[in-house]
């Protein structure tokens, strides 16, 4: 534990060179199916998930946010209207899913047709095949998170994929570590 955060267990991580560093998730430059955990440490999901899925919406794809409660779907949607006075990111989680490109839900199900999952309820995936990027974020800070992110990104490279790990440094910036 660091400053009141854990990282995954070492033993998961190759030692090599020196990791890559990003002010914001490079996850979505990749044209592949992928999976990418980020790890918050000095951020709260309501401040980090805006700007991600406003990278979501600039590329032109569509987003489901799972999240674990109605009373965290109506933080985030309120974070959602309020992050940037200067930005709109059109999203809902009422009417018709179809209609709105960043689909706030409690459920796992792809109704808004989004080419990215973007997972906040620390749950696995258990069919990915209609999206093209997962993004899991957990909490640093909480023991019980970690070790749930640890047997997720297990769960997955045992499904034959290849997760990707980035860190949030204390200065909020986003380092790519070796797992």
């Amino acid at each position: 534990m660091t400053n009141g955060t854990q990282t995954l267990d070492p033993s998961l991580r190759a030692k090599r060179g020196n990791p890559g560093m990003s002010a914001t998730p490079r996850c979505l430059s990749m044209t592949n199916k992928e999976i990418a955990f980020y790890q918050l440490n000095t951020s709260t999901l309501e401040k980090m998930l805006p700007a991600l899925l406003e990278k979501v919406y600039q590329k032109g794809l569509r987003a489901l946010v799972v999240i674990d409660s109605p009373q965290r779907m109506e933080a985030i949607d309120y974070a959602l209207w309020t992050y940037s006075p200067g930005s709109f990111l059109p999203h809902g989680y009422k009417g018709n899913a179809e209609d709105h490109p960043i689909w706030l839900s409690l459920e796992s199900s792809n109704r808004n047709q989004a080419q990215v999952v973007v997972i906040t309820n620390g749950k696995i995936m258990e069919d990915l095949s209609g999206f093209e990027r997962c993004v899991d974020i957990f909490d640093g800070s909480q023991e019980t998170a970690v070790e749930q992110a640890q047997s997720r990104l297990e769960t997955y490279r045992r499904q034959g994929l290849s997760p990707k790990f980035w860190e949030q440094t204390h200065e909020g910036r986003w380092q790519e570590k070796s797992i």
